[in-house]
């Protein structure tokens, strides 16, 4: 069986981009402050994961919320660790994807001076649900990795790898809701790499 395989592709790996994934961020007082925010009448319809994506989804405005403040500050110095780098924080806002209403590939940046950070809000998330986040190698021929929106779960990035937030199964009545920080260099580490 195997003489057939003519030629086995390894898939690309991040290589120096930043990826990192941390489970339970956040306390259950801060989650469900979170939860109670983004459950507010302030969702507006028709935000695109990029201005030629046909696309589209729900998303809130969350500038200026101080338990969004609160959480970025929380995870910050492991992140500024983990980039070699003082982050600042740019904007926030919330997506809100329900069954069929998935985003499009996209890159959230295209220079090395600017991370993203996820947040998965959702109280309850069962794999059956699907809504993964898929990363992919710069030619988009590999998905490098897939992150499930589990419950208080973070995901930091380099803004320059190429993602999109998958929209959930049938078996998920409600919306998945992603907080996106969008997050800029504001001093690097002489000693990074």
């Amino acid at each position: 069986m195997l003489e057939n395989i003519i030629h086995i592709e390894k898939p690309p790996q991040v290589q120096e981009k930043t990826l990192q994934v941390i489970d339970n961020a956040v306390g259950d007082d801060l989650a469900e402050r979170i939860w109670q925010i983004v459950n507010r009448p302030k969702w507006h319809w028709g935000h695109m994961s990029r201005k030629s994506a046909p696309q589209k989804f729900w998303a809130m405005d969350l500038n200026g919320e101080e338990a969004m403040k609160e959480l970025f500050e929380s995870v910050r110095p492991h992140f500024d660790i983990a980039a070699h780098t003082k982050l600042a924080l740019r904007k926030v806002n919330a997506s809100g994807h329900t069954h069929g209403l998935g985003g499009a590939i996209h890159q959230d940046y295209n220079t090395d001076d600017y991370y993203s950070m996820l947040y998965y809000a959702n109280p309850v998330w069962h794999p059956k649900f699907g809504g993964e986040t898929q990363f992919y190698s710069d030619d988009l021929n590999y998905i490098i990795h897939s992150v499930m929106p589990k419950p208080s779960r973070v995901v930091f990035f380099d803004g320059r790898i190429p993602h999109f937030g998958r929209s959930p199964s049938r078996e998920f009545w409600g919306v998945r809701v992603a907080i996106a920080f969008k997050l800029k260099v504001i001093t690097r580490d002489a000693a990074a790499p």
